[in-house]
């Protein structure tokens, strides 16, 4: 099939990647948007399950510094266009940056799409303080009001994936003209976050730029919902699990040393931060 004009695949059929997702270990079907959308959009995301989940399938949202939109069909409907009587198995909500795990679970679903947005992307499509939202969801209908009505309505009742996307990213590329530019700094000291894997000092990067931490604070937290140091906290160790994947006979002090902490007590405590658990419950538990 022919890719949707804007919607190119990445690894056609199984990257597990583009920038951290919010769960680990699974694997998603990983679209790239636009050009003119990729200042603010990380990836789409597609998830389509066969057979049977129970009522209350555990999901973990694994925070990553990222803001999503999400739209989901639940139950046996898969990727079929919706009859108007079945719109209410359908999902649209707005999952703001995440600054710490929380566990939830879910109904039976078929078919997950996500708009991965950089941190600090989402702000400004949806006219909100980033900081509103964090470690928070709600109704994308709540925040776009009759048009995000009208685009749930449309999702629900095209069938495809790709349908679907092409759906999605139109309705991102009309707003684009009133989304206001994202803050050059703040790009840059995310920019820098993620390419050091949340190893560079914010003190020096803050310092590089002539800015004190609070001002630097003051700009970075209203677009993307976290200090820049929570940031680098959450990349840090999530470039350390990458590690743990990656090679699993890692001692913890070894892991810890390549993950860019001081020891494996200073390891710990960030997962107990994060993730409200320790290295060994989390990895035993993945």
């Amino acid at each position: 099939m022919t890719p949707a004009a804007g919607v190119l695949p990445c690894n056609a059929g199984s990257c597990s990647r583009l920038t951290p997702l919010p769960l680990r270990r699974r694997t998603y079907q990983t679209f790239l948007p636009d050009p003119r959308l990729r200042t603010y959009v990380a990836a789409y995301l597609v998830e389509e399950r066969a057979g049977t989940l129970t009522a209350s399938q555990p999901f973990r949202i694994w925070p990553d510094g990222s803001a999503y939109l999400l739209f989901r069909v639940y139950g046996a409907h898969g990727a079929e266009g919706l009859q108007a009587r079945d719109v209410d198995a359908c999902a649209f909500q707005f999952i703001g940056a995440r600054s710490i795990y929380k566990p939830t679970n879910l109904r039976r679903r078929a078919l997950t799409m996500l708009v991965q947005f950089h941190p600090g992307g989402a702000a400004p499509f949806f006219g909100l303080p980033a900081p509103d939202l964090t470690d928070q969801s709600c109704s994308a209908v709540a925040l776009w009001g009759d048009g995000g009505l009208r685009l749930f309505a449309t999702l629900a009742h095209t069938a495809g994936v790709r349908n679907r996307l092409r759906v999605l990213e139109a309705a991102l590329l009309a707003r684009l003209p009133q989304a206001y530019p994202c803050d050059p700094l703040v790009a840059h000291i995310v920019r820098q976050t993620q390419q050091t894997h949340g190893k560079a000092s914010v003190a020096a990067m803050t310092a590089a730029l002539g800015l004190s931490e609070r001002q630097l604070r003051n700009r970075f937290a209203p677009s993307v919902g976290l200090t820049p140091k929570r940031l680098a906290r959450i990349v840090r160790l999530e470039q350390t699990l990458t590690l743990g994947d990656a090679q699993p006979q890692l001692a913890g002090a070894e892991l810890a040393h390549l993950g860019g902490y001081f020891d494996q007590a200073h390891l710990s405590r960030d997962f107990r931060t994060l993730l409200g658990t320790t290295p060994a419950a989390w990895l035993a538990d993945a």
